[in-house]
């Protein structure tokens, strides 16, 4: 981070549109997580439905995980025709994966055949199976009549990538039928397959639009799932004291984390009635009771929020302050001190 020699102490706290950024930045990191969970090409694949049968193959491997004792993590790997690699991974239920046993996943070693029946198509897998880990080769048969329907609604010219994510990750009819009644009659085929992934269903949708937000888009309401902003978290943050907030800003809470625990501490150490924003700021630049405890037990206290912030950018914590002691740097205000790191005093 780039910062100029002049500082201004009220100038260190995030702007109004800090908030902003923050959705910005989920809705970037859902449309990265959208992309690594639906065969993001690492190569341009130009196929669509009429012709990607002879291309819907690859490798798998599987494990499963002791968290999740009933499902099965599986990476699928292809290779595209112009000699990319795509790999999308995913979490799928046990009793999905039709003609696999847990007696056979963790034997000491057997030859399985399994399929994964999807509406969009047929997976078939073979390969081996030992304590609990695989790997094979997997073949997608597309179902014609899903991309009929899908034809009929609208999407035509499908790319492969595109068909592999609607059976990976179960799009279903229904599911776009639901969303339809849920009032988006048409989005984009990847924003459907995003809303299936992080299952934006219509309970979720009149949820979100019960809080006041309305009609948001599709891919707000997937960042707004991925970051657990629902109605219980807004309840949370009415109960902290803020009153109803824009959905920007509960997303931007959720990422630099200012929980009811991180709010009373602040509060214990004296800063009360601090805005969101300001909170944001000590989040992300670490102010810790243990820092101000620091900075305290050098002479400095009590210090401003701001004044925190701003010694946490520059560095100026109890040991720069007692080495600038040491080398008779005495009776220096906060911002003398900042000065002092400025400008490579800090030697």
């Amino acid at each position: 981070m780039n910062h100029t020699l002049q500082v201004s102490v009220g100038n260190t706290t995030p702007s109004n549109t800090s908030a902003t950024r923050a959705l910005q930045m989920a809705l970037a990191i859902s449309g990265i997580l959208l992309a690594l969970m639906c065969f993001a090409p690492t190569s341009h694949s130009t196929g669509n439905a009429a012709n990607v049968q002879e291309a819907m193959s690859g490798e798998w491997t599987a494990e499963f995980k002791s968290e999740k004792p009933d499902e099965v993590s599986m990476m699928f790997y292809r290779r595209t025709k112009r000699g990319g690699n795509n790999m999308s991974n995913t979490d799928i239920p046990l009793a999905e994966l039709q003609g696999l046993t847990r007696t056979q996943a963790f034997s000491t070693g057997t030859p399985v055949g399994f399929r994964i029946v999807r509406e969009a198509g047929t997976f078939a897998h073979e390969g081996y199976f030992r304590e609990g880990k695989g790997s094979g080769q997997w073949k997608l048969s597309l179902n014609e009549s899903f991309i009929s329907t899908m034809r009929g609604r609208g999407y035509e010219n499908l790319r492969e990538e595109q068909l592999l994510a609607a059976a990976m990750h179960n799009l279903t009819t229904k599911f776009i039928e639901d969303l339809k009644s849920a009032g988006y009659a048409r989005p984009p085929f990847d924003e459907l397959v995003a809303a299936r992934i992080f299952n934006i269903t219509p309970d979720f949708i009149r949820e979100i639009a019960a809080l006041g937000y309305e009609r948001l888009p599709l891919q707000e309401l997937v960042s707004a799932r991925i970051f657990r902003v629902d109605a219980a978290f807004a309840r949370e943050v009415q109960e902290m004291g803020f009153g109803r907030q824009p959905l920007e800003k509960l997303v931007a809470m959720r990422i630099h984390k200012i929980t009811p625990e991180f709010i009373r501490e602040m509060r214990a150490l004296g800063y009360e009635n601090l805005s969101i924003d300001k909170l944001m700021a000590l989040r992300i630049h670490g102010v810790t009771k243990e820092f101000l405890a620091e900075i305290k037990t050098e002479g400095f206290s009590p210090i401003s929020p701001d004044d925190a912030v701003q010694l946490r950018i520059f560095k100026v914590d109890g040991d720069f302050i007692r080495r600038m002691k040491a080398r008779g740097f005495t009776d220096l205000t906060l911002d003398q001190l900042v000065q002092l790191r400025i400008h490579g005093n800090a030697k």
